[in-house]
């Protein structure tokens, strides 16, 4: 079934129930809608599997097993269906949809496995089968057959299952980038294409998580393919969905017998043909995928002209020319690999789609050939270095990659998903070229006044989304993508500091779906930024989130303030993400902060001077006996300015200071009515009441960590600010491009510090005449 779930869980030392044949849940309170067949048939078949899957592992639990470990006893935990449907919120949130069922996202205690709340714990992805389905019931049987025996770092955790009644659950550590199938086919803004390095460290994953499983031939997958391979949030690979597996054969047998199933396209001939099932077949379906991730084209595909529609029968003629298969790789990864890796990654391709599987190489063959193809992959920056590749190393990475990746630069569409594209090595060429020519183009700009502080209103990704026909939520991931690619130009330029408007607070009035939609993402992002290869760890930028942080929902809050704490120690560049922001809202709260800062200056300006010499207790001031000096002066300033009430200052300074006035003024004409004169303590403190100064609400500004920018660039041709930086921005020169904002780019970025050191001199006297 299809997979779409997130980021990988840790392991944990979670309560477990052993999984035997003795402590299996039972269903004695089953309905007779669930079939009686279903349930009789299954209970013995659960018998047999596990006694036959014990037998073949207690052959080899004594051996070394490759990088993984086959259990003696399970060690899943077994759910009630109430706990499960407490974790996902009565299955609020779907993940994916298949043919046996459904995949919500859940949440769990680390610790205990229990159901936490949203942004606690741990995200887990949970199954939940189709009632009334014999082959359904039959797929979660080997789910858990074989996932609860079975440990590798490249196949997918099984944490636990539920059955109970007609329910059938499973539980499994929730894969952040989804399934393989998504980065490889899915042609839209919101999935960044793979690069080739990534795509060996996913196929090579892959690899030994089939090896593992064929280790002394005891478990045949059967449905090898791009969507049961998941992806962590390090673009690990796992292989996941069990539900097609087989024990191997045993006995001296070459082959088991079964019926024919899984997917077209993948599966080996012979298994099509008679239904034998060997252990090579799946070194078949591997090739397939092989075939996949060089082309970018699917397996199968009905859209293509006839003779095309079958990749394998299509192009499996031109693996063994290295000139004539070259034009069908894909686009998007031109550039990056070598000839050699290609001409070995082709070679081995070959060899797995012999038509006898008896010719194939093993899995821990093609583990090694692999590896092979990869340490050629990592030489050949070395070797392109000298001609001035874009993969030296002080190239950023979200560079490395082809400027056909970019949704806004593609200089030529893969037409029908299987047009040929040119000779590599020209592509290659003309990418050092301009990689090249960027990097002048930012010598030359750098001669000039660059400007210290960029802030972008990132307008029209809603309407890119449209003018796309996508769906909404598609132009804001969109919209990342070209901020991205952004943040890395203002880096390499040497813009220190970059202010974005994320989500406003008038955003909060958009519909509640949209809203949602924009947070998920938010959450996504930022987890996204804690990655080892994210723009914030190469160029060591300090990432702060500005705004009213208490509007954000528990979740996306903690996120945000876990990035802020784990790049709190960065110095090199800073970026500044508003949200929940609005410029009234910031200077409201530099104002109150202001004036709650004086008044505390206020009551120790009092005691510094000596107060209780002039005032006494017993006397009246302003028709109050005077009992205790300080509480007299706490009370005449909470009448007038309101602030323990939250009242009063709301942007009028004046009116704070004012009130202060008129209180010294009633102290003052007391003292005098009775002594007829006031004395010179007195006079000295009203001299001294604190003033709200300028520099006093600027320093309680949420944008106080950096200087106010020196231009703000807002996309589609808008010139509103937008309640966005109003303060800060007095000085500071607008740019407005005629591109929405998933379209802006290097073009864009470029003409605005043109025109940045164009005013410059300009707006240097203005600033010094200020």
């Amino acid at each position: 079934m299809g997979n779409c779930w997130g980021s990988g869980s840790s392991d944990t030392d979670a309560t477990t129930h052993v999984y035997s044949s003795t402590n299996l849940p039972t269903t004695p309170g089953t309905s007779n809608n669930c079939s009686n067949n279903m349930e009789s048939s299954v209970t013995s078949s659960i018998s047999n599997s596990r006694s036959q899957f014990s037998v073949s592992v207690s052959e080899i639990v004594e051996e070394e097993v490759p990088d993984g470990q086959i259990l003696e006893t399970s060690n899943l935990k077994v759910f009630t269906f109430a706990e499960l449907k407490a974790a996902t919120k009565n299955f609020n949130t779907l993940l994916g949809e298949g043919g046996f069922g459904k995949v919500y996202k859940g949440w769990l205690d680390e610790r205990t496995l229990t159901p936490s709340k949203v942004g606690f714990g741990m995200i887990v992805a949970i199954k939940k089968l189709k009632q009334e389905s014999v082959q359904g019931f039959e797929e979660w049987q080997s789910e858990v057959n074989f996932l609860g025996r079975l440990s590798h770092p490249n196949l997918v955790k099984l944490l636990g299952y539920c059955w109970e009644d007609k329910e059938l659950l499973l539980v499994y550590e929730f894969m952040q980038k989804g399934s393989l199938e998504n980065h490889l086919f899915r042609r839209n803004p919101s999935v960044e294409p793979l690069s080739w390095e990534t795509r060996l460290k996913i196929i090579n994953g892959a690899a030994r998580g089939l090896a593992f499983l064929h280790f002394s031939e005891k478990v045949i997958f059967r449905d090898f393919k791009a969507s049961n391979i998941l992806l962590d949030g390090h673009y690990n690979a796992k292989i996941s969905d069990f539900g097609l597996a087989k024990l191997g054969p045993s006995g001296g047998d070459s082959h088991v017998t079964t019926r024919v199933m899984g997917t077209y396209g993948y599966a080996a001939p012979e298994y099509i043909a008679t239904g034998h099932l060997y252990v090579k077949s799946d070194v078949y379906g591997f090739g397939v995928l092989l075939l996949e991730i060089m082309t970018g084209l699917r397996a199968l595909d009905t859209k293509r002209p006839d003779g095309q529609q079958n990749l394998v029968d299509w192009l499996k003629p031109t693996l063994s020319h290295k000139r004539k298969f070259k034009t069908f790789m894909d686009a998007r990864i031109e550039g990056q690999y070598s000839s050699k890796a290609a001409t070995q990654t082709a070679e081995l391709t070959l060899k797995c789609l012999e038509h006898d599987p008896k010719n194939r190489p093993s899995m821990k063959q093609v583990v090694e050939a692999l590896e092979r193809i990869e340490s050629l992959n990592k030489e050949r920056p070395k070797e392109s270095s000298k001609s001035g590749s874009i993969h030296s190393s002080t190239t950023p990475r979200h560079r490395q990659q082809s400027s056909s990746q970019r949704p806004q630069f593609h200089s030529r569409q893969h037409v029908g998903n299987y047009s040929s594209t040119g000779n590599g090595v020209h592509k290659l060429f003309f990418d050092d070229i301009t990689n090249f020519l960027r990097r002048c183009l930012f010598r030359v700009l750098s001669v000039g006044p660059i400007p210290t502080h960029l802030a972008f209103i990132m307008d029209g990704n809603r309407r890119y989304a449209k003018k796309q026909n996508l769906k909404e939520g598609e132009g804001h991931k969109a919209g990342y993508l070209a901020l991205m690619s952004l943040l890395c130009y203002c880096y390499e330029l040497g813009i220190k500091y970059v202010t974005i408007y994320a989500f406003s607070i008038e955003n909060f009035k958009r519909r509640p779906d949209e809203v949602q939609s924009l947070m998920d993402l938010m959450l996504e992002k930022m987890e996204a930024l804690l990655m080892e290869e994210s723009i914030v760890s190469q160029y060591g930028i300090r990432v702060c989130f500005i705004g009213n942080l208490r509007l954000l929902s528990e979740p996306v809050r903690a996120a945000a303030e876990k990035v802020m704490k784990v790049t709190s120690n960065n110095s090199k560049a800073m970026l500044l993400v508003c949200v929940a922001y609005t410029a009234s809202n910031e200077i409201v709260h530099a104002v109150e902060g202001s004036c709650k800062e004086k008044e505390k200056e206020f009551r120790l300006c009092n005691l510094n001077n000596n107060v209780m010499d002039d005032v006494k207790e017993g006397e009246k001031v302003n028709g109050m006996v005077v009992h205790d000096i300080q509480d007299f002066y706490e009370d005449t300033s909470v009448e007038s300015q309101g602030l323990k009430q939250g009242k009063g200052c709301n942007g009028a300074p004046y009116h704070a200071c004012e009130s202060f006035e008129s209180n010294w003024d009633q102290v003052l004409t007391s003292k005098a009515s009775k002594s007829g004169e006031v004395s010179e303590g007195f006079r000295n403190l009203r001299q001294e009441v604190p003033v709200i100064k300028l520099v006093d609400i600027e320093k309680h500004m949420y944008m106080a960590v950096a200087p106010d920018p020196d231009m703000l660039i807002r996309s589609f041709g808008e010139s509103r600010l937008s309640n966005f930086l109003l303060w800060q921005t007095s000085n500071c020169q607008l740019y407005s491009p005629a591109a929405l904002w998933p379209e802006i780019g290097l073009s864009q970025l470029v003409w605005a510090i043109l025109k940045f050191q164009q005013s410059h001199s300009y707006l240097e006297k203005k600033m010094k005449q200020l």
